[in-house]
């Protein structure tokens, strides 16, 4: 409950002792009577303090003129744009253990769940995939994860899928516990191998998956494991890659028919590569609005 609070509040309320984060003495510009209060927000002529567990709403003329300049900083703070932010981490439980982070610079910690996306590089190199994926990011507010993780090579070397498949659940989970994404609007993609390991993790360590843009990658025939229901897979393919295409009508009529998958085939000029960026877009588009993102 938000109230007016009157000139002689502050002379009539005692000294509090809130325990809040952030709290401050709001003074009187007339007298040397204080109250703390937790800030909250502001407009053009007044700011709105909790005290007391209670929403009050004090006049910024009868504010002290040190309080006035901490308004107009704060103000300055919250109006600054905001701006995208890529960071690399490693993650020491795994063994291949480096992942990036993308947020879009709509991205807020708190706030509503936003969609998430988990980027594979046949090549165990996701850092150039994410690039390609930030204006997919940057207009549709999905968050990116790139995992190197996975590879090719790896693959088929010790400890093989299963290796892989424990790196990338440390990574995945940890991302779903500190970055504020909705668990389920997840999203797998990658290129070639990449594309593969993005099944392959949606019927493994996310069984929650909505969807999968997959670049020139397939199932490789791996249709005796469950998968999630209605996921929307885009499949991104360049015209030239004929490995690729061969496998649209298959692995589409396996789950669509079996999981009630909606599937979408995507081109763009070029072969087995991983899909540029407006390819990417449009193709997420299309996932975004299929779950109803």
């Amino acid at each position: 409950m938000k109230k007016c609070i009157l000139t002689s509040l502050l002379i009539a309320l005692p000294a509090l002792a809130i325990q809040a984060q952030e709290t401050r003495d709001w003074t009187k510009a007339d007298s040397a009577k204080s109250v703390e209060g937790k800030y909250i927000s502001q407009d053009s002529s007044t700011v709105t303090v909790e005290i007391r567990g209670t929403s009050y709403t004090l006049k910024k003329s009868e504010l002290s003129t040190e309080d006035q300049n901490y308004l107009k900083s704060v103000f300055q703070q919250e109006n600054q744009p905001k701006k995208a932010q890529f960071k690399q981490h490693l993650e020491p439980k795994c063994k291949v253990g480096k992942w990036y982070s993308y947020l879009p610079s709509s991205y807020s910690s708190t706030g509503e769940k936003v969609p998430v996306c988990f980027i594979f590089s046949a090549a165990g190199k996701a850092k150039k995939l994410v690039d390609n994926f930030k204006p997919t990011a940057n207009e549709l507010g999905w968050v990116l994860i790139g995992i190197d993780a996975y590879s090719n090579t790896r693959v088929k070397g010790k400890g093989g899928a299963e290796a892989i498949t424990n790196d990338c659940k440390i990574i995945y989970e940890k991302v779903l516990q500190e970055f504020n994404v909705d668990p389920e609007k997840v999203v797998f993609s990658g290129s070639s191998g990449g594309g593969w390991w993005s099944f392959r993790s949606s019927r493994t360590y996310a069984k929650d998956t909505a969807g999968i843009i997959s670049q020139g990658g397939w199932m490789s025939n791996e249709y005796d494991y469950r998968y999630p229901r209605n996921m929307a897979v885009a499949m991104v393919n360049g015209e030239k890659d004929d490995g690729a295409i061969q496998f649209e009508k298959p692995d589409g009529d396996f789950l669509s028919k079996k999981y009630r998958a909606t599937i979408k085939v995507f081109r763009f000029n070029g072969g087995h590569m991983p899909s540029p960026p407006k390819a990417l877009v449009e193709a997420a588009r299309w996932v975004h609005t299929t779950k109803g993102f």
